[in-house]
């Protein structure tokens, strides 16, 4: 908006005022677009709880003490095994 006289008919003002509706209409959608990904995010989550076991493996070895946490539907024969020193891990389902 350019008057006749070459200057801006907006005023200082009115300018400061669209420039704050502006970054509230971005805040807010912003908020939005974070509710939604939290919303994703606990959906997914009660997806995964009845489907996924949580395991705790624990190497018995004094000298190794390789941990691992892993979730499945049921373990395999190479998790139960330590990457380390080749020995048995103890299984911990948690819950």
């Amino acid at each position: 908006m350019i008057d006749k006289k070459g200057g801006c008919s907006l005023s200082l003002d009115k300018w400061i005022n669209s420039e704050k509706k502006k970054d509230d209409e971005k805040s807010i959608k912003k908020k939005d677009q974070l509710n939604d990904k939290k919303i994703i995010e606990k959906s997914a989550k009660n997806r995964e709880s009845p489907l996924l076991k949580k395991f705790s493996l624990n190497c018995v070895n004094k000298n190794c003490k390789y941990q691992r946490i892993v979730m499945k539907r049921a373990l395999n024969e190479k998790d139960v095994i330590c990457p380390r020193c080749e020995g048995k891990m103890k299984i911990h389902e948690i819950q």
